[in-house]
């Protein structure tokens, strides 16, 4: 699927995001290493580190927890919506005049100025990259929240690979939890602004 149009509005952007995302995990079925969207999502990174392991590579084996592409799925969705905002997007391929630089894939969106912490209250919305507090913290896409019924749905890369989780809601307003994991945030679409066109493309290769 493209679109031509230049600039999405809010909810079609937020609606979207939400399809990138769930088309970058193939929905229920996942993505692994070595499926073509997930290399393209990750630039090659993870499998780059898990061929590097198996070789005996000496940097490889000291990244004892492996590479986390939780980030780059964030990243890639931020791309393709139009963001080419360095200060956020961490990629190489993003068109910018820097490349993919280690570390900063979780940085660049808790430290950014549309993160919005969760005790400051209110409530992250579909399309909104999520961060959690847990094993060094972990960014997700949310494709729903269903107050109710007290789940969470999010597109996930990075545990290890790419997947759809629905994690149980747990908490109140200031004090989020999915999961037993601390909701400490999330990056607000809205604020983010978007300079190019987006790429809409979703045909597996």
């Amino acid at each position: 699927m493209t679109l031509a149009a230049h600039f999405l509005a809010d909810l079609q952007r937020r609606d979207m995001a939400c399809a990138l995302a769930l088309y970058a995990v193939n929905g229920d079925a996942g993505r692994s290493v070595g499926d073509p969207i997930h290399e393209q999502v990750t630039e090659g990174r993870r499998k780059q580190w898990e061929d590097a392991r198996k070789a005996g590579a000496a940097w490889a084996l000291k990244m004892t927890a492996g590479y986390h592409s939780c980030g780059d799925l964030v990243a890639w969705v931020l791309t393709r919506l139009g963001c080419r905002d360095e200060a956020l997007v961490n990629r190489t391929d993003d068109g910018g005049i820097r490349a993919w630089q280690p570390g900063r894939n979780v940085s660049n969106i808790t430290g950014s100025r549309h993160y919005r912490r969760a005790n400051d209250g209110g409530t992250p919305q579909p399309g909104d990259a999520l961060f959690l507090l847990k094993n060094g913290g972990h960014l997700a896409i949310l494709l729903g929240w269903d107050a109710e019924g007290r789940t969470v749905t999010t597109a996930d890369y990075g545990q290890p690979y790419g997947q759809k989780r629905v994690r149980q809601l747990g908490g109140s307003a200031g004090r989020w939890t999915l999961d037993g994991s601390v909701l400490d945030g999330w990056l607000d679409l809205d604020a983010v602004e978007f300079t190019a066109a987006p790429d809409l493309t979703m045909e597996d290769a």
